[in-house]
């Protein structure tokens, strides 16, 4: 299972997978808010989608992610698959993990929920699936990420968090996840961190608003109280081809 660890700095909670990087961070006076910038950069993805009604987060950490969802959509179910069942525990105990009707948790591995769950379609796709060896060996093949395509609904998001170390499994996610979703995938680089964020779009012929979306990235980040136009920037100048109209 690997040593998993809960420390306390200040106002901020942090689960480590027995290394010094933190998987999770939570601020101790507002629960729901995203801390680590990495997680505040998933959430890029919500450019593309207005007001999820299902998401399907893998890999649970403290729960920032579904916490995140749970908070500011009301109207959002989120589905938490887990292969630790310890993970979950401490997620509850410590990083204040409702229960709640909203959120259904499996202990489980994913591939095997997507074979037990076989109909079930999602409006997003998180996968943020680690332990103290970097990326899980279950998700990076180019017929894992066909499978989570097809359990997007039309117009759904993926979002996937990635280390681009080792050099070489990085570029061969990347491969995997763009030729899956061809021009419907950016990349977003996290400020001062080794992480990539992958962005795959279950839509074709995509043809970005940019002024809309520029818009929309500032209504965005009075809500969630996270650098969202920044963000915006950050892929227009990772992701030319596809928002070659926008000034940033």
């Amino acid at each position: 299972m690997g040593l998993m660890e809960v420390v306390d700095d200040l106002d901020h909670r942090s689960l480590h997978f027995g290394s010094r990087e933190k998987q999770s961070s939570m601020s101790l006076t507002s629960h729901h808010q995203l801390i680590l910038s990495y997680t505040q950069a998933m959430m890029a993805g919500l450019l593309f989608m207005d007001r999820p009604k299902s998401v399907l987060n893998v890999g649970l950490g403290g729960g920032s992610i579904p916490k995140f969802f749970l908070y500011h959509y009301p109207d959002c179910s989120v589905d938490v698959v887990e292969i630790r069942e310890k993970v979950v525990d401490l997620a509850h105990t410590y990083f204040h993990l409702p229960q709640e009707r909203r959120l259904n948790i499996f202990i489980s591995d994913v591939k095997e929920y997507f074979r037990t769950i076989k109909t079930k379609l999602y409006d997003i796709i998180v996968l943020d699936v680690f332990d103290k060896e970097g990326m899980s060996d279950s998700v990076r093949g180019f017929s894992f990420m066909s499978t989570c395509k097809s359990r997007l609904k039309e117009n759904g998001v993926l979002i996937i968090n990635l280390w681009s170390e080792p050099e070489q499994v990085y570029k061969k996610m990347v491969y995997n996840i763009f030729k899956c979703f061809k021009s419907q995938a950016m990349i977003l680089p996290v400020a001062d961190r080794s992480n990539h964020i992958v962005i795959g779009i279950n839509q074709t012929g995509i043809n970005f608003q940019d002024h809309l979306l520029r818009e929309k990235s500032h209504h965005l980040e009075q809500i969630f109280k996270i650098g969202m136009a920044d963000l915006f920037s950050s892929l227009c100048s990772c992701n030319k081809r596809l928002f070659m109209g926008s000034n940033h």
